[in-house]
C-alpha cells in the first residue's frame, strides 16, 4: 500500500507492506523516526529503535540520511498515536523502489 493513502484502519495490527517517499528523518530519546507526511498522528511512520541502527549501516546506510528516498518497509502495522511499523533488521526495508 502507499504510505500516502490514509486509510490505515484495516491494515493496523496485521503484516502489511507499504511504499512511499521519506519526507524526512528524525531522533527523539532512543528512537530514529522515518516520516512519510507532516503529522506524525495522521500519517505514516517508519520507527528503528538507536540500539538497532547499527545493523542497518552495511544494507541500507545511515538511517538519517534516508529523506528524499522512496523506500517499502515490510512489517507489522500498529497504531500509537498514528500508524507506524517498526523495524528491526535491515531486509525490512528496500531502498529507492518503483
Amino acid at each position: 500500500m502507499s504510505a500516502q493513502s490514509g486509510d490505515w484502519r484495516a491494515k493496523v495490527n496485521a503484516f502489511t507492506i507499504v511504499e512511499g517517499l521519506v519526507l524526512s528523518v528524525g531522533q527523539a530519546g532512543s528512537r530514529i523516526y522515518l516520516n512519510f507526511g507532516n503529522n506524525w498522528q495522521r500519517d505514516f511512520t517508519v520507527i528503528v529503535a538507536k540500539r538497532n541502527a547499527k545493523r542497518f549501516k552495511g544494507m541500507i546506510g545511515n538511517l538519517k540520511e534516508l529523506a528524499g528516498r522512496k523506500i517499502r518497509v515490510r512489517g507489522w502495522m500498529v497504531s500509537d498515536r498514528g500508524p507506524m511499523i517498526e523495524v528491526y533488521y535491515p531486509g525490512q526495508i528496500e531502498l529507492d523502489v518503483d
